[in-house]
This record gives structure tokens, C-alpha cells and sequence, in this order.
């Protein structure tokens, strides 16, 4: 008897632990799939050019029907940077024009928004080509001087992200206001360079916290509208001190300027091999411009020995 209460408080044990497990995964899987899909709610967004889809967080791009601008599918030929398969569709698809357009969101509640702009450059290989804005209601800049090959490169997804808030019917951005009458207009300003383009947008109730993010590029960090980082740090086209201050090719100036070649003074002034006056005393026979006095002495010494030496000094002098 004894033996069957511990058996069966074991096996009582035991059950409320695998309970207790199975409620922990599925808090667990339920707060991942929280923070997946956003604390807020999202409240519009079109997969701009394209057919509906329904992404990693669960988000539901409705289908593009806007009647302006020009659809393309041209980024489906190329492989998306920063974005997982299911999704690159977002990035591959499009809308342009060749003049400003853009999309009629409605609001109808006060409150915080965060909109979400999907932007990829599948034509242009070089910085420059494609540049134009985005504004809000004709009047609010949000996206200035848009160039999305020199933030990410080519084939490469980039979010631009702006915080707004809806007060009394209102649009506030960055504390400037604008009058709402229950939509959003959103433009897509035509620039100098090309024309403006879109590929998919989002409108979501709470902050940018709440969003999810795009995988940073290698150095660089996640981008949002009022924190440019990506303007900032362009390395390829302000870094290029290198190239342009060559020093190693400037300061030569040991090739150029050699003086132990140039200045050889032991070489060009070999004075004790031309003037060699106790040796040869051969310069008063060449150079004779002046008047030669010679005096010759003779000494004679006589022996007993009938022995007779003559010595003959002839000293030359010249005035």
C-alpha cells in the first residue's frame, strides 16, 4: 500500500511537470508571435505594383489597384538583399511614374502612426540616377533627396520609416502640422534625376519599436527618417583622401632631388691631379704669359783622384 502511494504521487509529480512545460512553450511561442507581427496594428498597406501577400509577420499587402503610374516586375529577375524568399516579392515589384503621384491613405482615428516605405533599386547600377522626395498631405517633407543606390546599393531592400501621430483630425510630423480631412496623402515628389518609384507600404498604429526591422547592412546601422545614417556614412564617396592625396608619388623628393649625384665635388674638382706642381712643374711651359728669368749655376770640385763632378741647378722665375 505503501509502495502504490508513492507510485502514484510520482507519477502525479511528474504530470504536473510536463504541464507545467507545455504552458511555458506556449507562452513562450505566443510572445514570439507577438513580437513578429508588432505591438501595433496595422491598418492599411498594398504591395505597390504587385499581387496581395502576406509576409514572415504576418502583415497582408493587399493587391496594387492605383490607375497611375506604371507597373514592373523587372526585380523579380534579380535575388533581394537583407530579406528572406517569401518576402523578396515586396521588393520586386513596383509602381513609378514619370511625374509625382501617389496613394490616398484614410485615418479615421486619432492617434500614433508609423509609416513604412519599401524601397529597392533593381535598374541603376551607380549612385545618382534615381534621386526624388516623399511628402505628406502636398506640404510635409518626410524623405528628402531619396536615393536608394547610394544608401544600400543595387538589389538591395531598404525601409524608410516615419513616425506620425493623428490630434483633432490633424497630421503631426516632427511637430509640424498639417490638415488631414481623414486621409493620409501620400506623394512620391518627380525629382531631376528619373522618375520616382515604390515598391510596398504599410501604415501601422504605435511607434517604431513596434516595426520590424530589416537586418542592418555590414557596418551601417538600421535606418529611420529623423536618424540618417546612411547619408552620413557614405565611405566610397567621401573616403577617397587616399586616392586623391597620393603622398608616396608627391614626396619623391629622394628620387628627384639627388645630391650625392649631382654635387660630386670629389669627382669634378680633382685638384691634386691637375696641379701637380712638385711632380711634373709642366703648367710654366704651357702657360707662358708672363716674362722667364733662368739663372744656371755650375759648382766645380776637383779631387786628388782626377776625379771631376759637375752639378748644374738651373732655377726659373717667373714675374
Amino acid at each position: 500500500m505503501f509502495s502504490l502511494q508513492n507510485l502514484t504521487r510520482s507519477c502525479l509529480t511528474r504530470c504536473c511537470v510536463h504541464t507545467e512545460i507545455f504552458f511555458l512553450c506556449l507562452v513562450v511561442f505566443l510572445s514570439s508571435l507577438t513580437q513578429s507581427n508588432g505591438i501595433g496594428e496595422v491598418i492599411w498597406a498594398v504591395n505597390c505594383g504587385g499581387e496581395a501577400h502576406t509576409d514572415v509577420h504576418g502583415i497582408r499587402y493587399k493587391t496594387d489597384k492605383l490607375d497611375v503610374g506604371i507597373v514592373s516586375d523587372y526585380g523579380k529577375t534579380l535575388s533581394i538583399g537583407r530579406v528572406v524568399h517569401q518576402d523578396q516579392i515586396l521588393y520586386q515589384t513596383e509602381r513609378y511614374h514619370m511625374e509625382t503621384f501617389g496613394y490616398d491613405i484614410p485615418i479615421k482615428e486619432d492617434g500614433d502612426y508609423v509609416l513604412v516605405l519599401k524601397f529597392c533599386e533593381v535598374w541603376f547600377t551607380s549612385p545618382g540616377k534615381k534621386v526624388f522626395d516623399v511628402m505628406l498631405n502636398k506640404e510635409l517633407s518626410i524623405v528628402e533627396d531619396l536615393d536608394i543606390f547610394a544608401k544600400v546599393g543595387r538589389g538591395v531592400a531598404h525601409d524608410e520609416i516615419v513616425q506620425f501621430s493623428v490630434v483633432n483630425g490633424n497630421l503631426k510630423v516632427n511637430d509640424e502640422i498639417s490638415r488631414m480631412d481623414g486621409k493620409l496623402a501620400l506623394e512620391f515628389v518627380k525629382g531631376d534625376n528619373d522618375n520616382p518609384k515604390i515598391n510596398a507600404i504599410y501604415i501601422m498604429k504605435g511607434t517604431i519599436e513596434d516595426v520590424p526591422k530589416l537586418p542592418p547592412l555590414p557596418g551601417l546601422e538600421i535606418h529611420h527618417t529623423n536618424n540618417t545614417p546612411y547619408k552620413q556614412h557614405t565611405p566610397y564617396k567621401q573616403h577617397t583622401s587616399h586616392k586623391q592625396h597620393t603622398p608616396y608619388k608627391q614626396h619623391t623628393s629622394h628620387k628627384q632631388q639627388t645630391p650625392h649625384k649631382q654635387h660630386t665635388p670629389h669627382k669634378q674638382h680633382t685638384l691634386h691631379k691637375q696641379h701637380t706642381p712638385h711632380n711634373q712643374h709642366t703648367p710654366h711651359k704651357q702657360h707662358t704669359p708672363y716674362k722667364q728669368y733662368t739663372i744656371q749655376t755650375t759648382y766645380t770640385i776637383q779631387t786628388t783622384y782626377t776625379t771631376q763632378t759637375t752639378y748644374t741647378t738651373q732655377t726659373t722665375y717667373i714675374t
